[in-house]
């Protein structure tokens, strides 16, 4: 049995086996079974991708032991990630209240005063969609730009593939959240404001529109100002929350204080203010807990393999 058919068996049998019941296991034990998970998926060529990748990231100074901690925590919450989300059809308020929390909602309630909306600036960071769960369920009007996870579905992929995607559509109508699907959105978009809502949009995300490079540590990453964009739209605060997983597995989701577009400046220049602003946040949260960001440095450099030298094999 060759390394990727070991990788799909072991996909499948999460997404036909264990995904029915993730919701009905006490979050202790289905954290084990992710722990679990991510140690054989080590052995893939994705996790080699990861190492690759981190150390670029890193620099030459930080050992291959390290490097492989980080990627082996990586992996592991990834999982501990995905089976969390595949547990929102059954979630509710204390059930989350359990596995995740805000370090304070004072900074939320501060930018939402001033009756214009707020952005909650985001990352692929950790978690991030446990942050949409608990804002809804905190009880904010909660609104998150996105792709359709039935865009990635694809008669050509593997079916266990179609499935994953699938099951994560199915979870996110299951949360007192809106999703506001790329290019179907705009009169939703505007009500949101309107009514004084929160709307998540992410600064890294595949579907970029606005997008630069930056310097990350030692790699460069794209990125994208639609969000600061959008603020700058609806004159809206944008308030920057990065999930951050805590040794007992809760989610410690770390709120800053809102981020104002400088009316006094020029828009380009405001703009760019801003969005320096959140940078200099999340370059802080990617130093302090860099297992957190492996999942996007992964996506990057696979969609670059898949572009300089189409393979069939990651």
């Amino acid at each position: 049995m060759n390394e990727s058919l070991d990788m799909a068996i072991l996909k499948l049998i999460m997404a036909y086996v264990l995904y029915p019941i993730a919701g009905r296991l006490p979050h202790s034990l289905l954290m084990r079974l992710a722990e679990l998970a991510g140690y054989l998926l080590m052995y893939g060529k994705s996790a080699e991708i990861m190492k690759t990748e981190v150390g670029k990231m890193l620099g030459p100074e930080h050992s291959k032991k390290r490097i492989h901690d980080i990627v082996l925590r990586a992996v592991q919450n990834n999982q501990k990630d995905l089976f969390e989300i595949w547990s929102f059809p059954i979630m509710n308020k204390d059930k989350l209240a359990k596995i995740a929390y805000f370090s304070s909602i004072a900074p939320i309630d501060k930018a939402l005063a001033a009756g214009k909306g707020v952005v909650i600036g985001v990352s692929h960071f950790g978690s991030w969609k446990i942050i949409i769960a608990a804002l809804a369920y905190e009880g904010y009007p909660t609104y998150q730009i996105a792709v359709d996870p039935l865009t990635f579905c694809d008669p050509s992929k593997k079916r266990y593939q179609n499935r994953i995607m699938e099951i994560e559509r199915y979870c996110e109508d299951s949360l007192p959240a809106h999703f506001l699907y790329v290019g179907k959105f705009m009169r939703k978009l505007f009500k949101a404001f309107k009514e004084n809502a929160i709307i998540l949009n992410s600064f890294d995300g595949l579907m970029k529109k606005n997008q630069e490079e930056i310097k990350l540590l030692n790699t460069i990453i794209p990125v994208d100002k639609s969000a600061i964009l959008l603020a700058q739209k609806f004159d809206a605060p944008i308030v920057p929350i990065f999930a951050v997983r805590q040794n007992n597995d809760r989610h410690r989701l770390v709120v800053h204080n809102p981020i104002y577009i400088d009316s006094s400046l020029e828009q380009e220049q405001a703009v760019e203010k801003a969005f320096n602003q959140y940078m200099t946040l999340f370059k802080k949260h990617v130093i302090e807990n860099p297992s957190h960001y492996v999942r996007i440095l992964y996506q990057l450099a696979k969609d670059k393999y898949k572009t300089d030298a189409p393979r069939t094999d990651m």
